[in-house]
């Protein structure tokens, strides 16, 4: 009547189900725990202006100005951590208007938190130096409002990577001044 092979695959795909049931459940359960972050960026300045020789399209170049923030960053991120959570992506976005765009978004700092290294989440960051620096092409960032706003996402181990899902936000806005800063030099050797 019913042979072995039929018998296993009754099995198996019971398996299946009881396992794809028990992974949507985690899913939905893990986007719905309670975080309650805190994230707060301290002194931010401009190190280092002057002009900037970039690449726009193939075969030209056009002059612009860059510039280099350092400030303070304060994080108590661990309660975003879950059992749902591998990862946690967090990078520092700075946003600006220019004479040709009206809001321009450039990364200034990221990391990546694993799970198993979650109390890194927790960190209290004086002068960091940001790893890219604000380029601008369109021309002068000077005497310009300069948003600085912390993002998170959270990588689920299952379940969806919801961009914005997972999001968090915290800005801090100053003007962004170059009048006492000395120029960086743009001689060669």
């Amino acid at each position: 009547m019913n042979s072995v092979l039929n018998r296993l695959n009754i099995v198996g795909f019971f398996s299946l189900w009881v396992i794809g049931i028990a992974a949507i459940l985690c899913a939905i359960t893990g986007m719905m725990t309670p975080t309650d972050p805190y994230v707060r960026i301290y002194n931010p300045e401009l190190t280092h202006f002057g002009p900037h020789m970039g690449t726009m399209m193939y075969h030209t170049q056009k002059r612009g100005n860059s510039a280099e923030l350092r400030f303070d960053l304060d994080l108590e991120l661990s309660t975003l951590f879950n059992w749902n959570v591998k990862q946690l992506f967090i990078m520092v976005t700075a946003e600006y208007p220019s004479p040709n765009y009206r809001s321009n978004i450039v990364t200034v700092w990221d990391t990546i938190i694993d799970a198993a290294d979650k109390e890194d989440a927790d960190m209290y960051l004086e002068d960091v130096v940001g790893k890219y620096r604000l380029n601008d092409m369109a021309g002068p960032i000077d005497n310009i409002p300069l948003n600085l706003t912390v993002h998170w996402e959270r990588a689920p181990v299952m379940g969806l990577f919801l961009l914005g899902g997972g999001r968090g936000v915290h800005t801090q806005q100053f003007l962004l001044n170059t009048k006492d800063i000395a120029p960086a030099s743009t001689t060669k050797k």
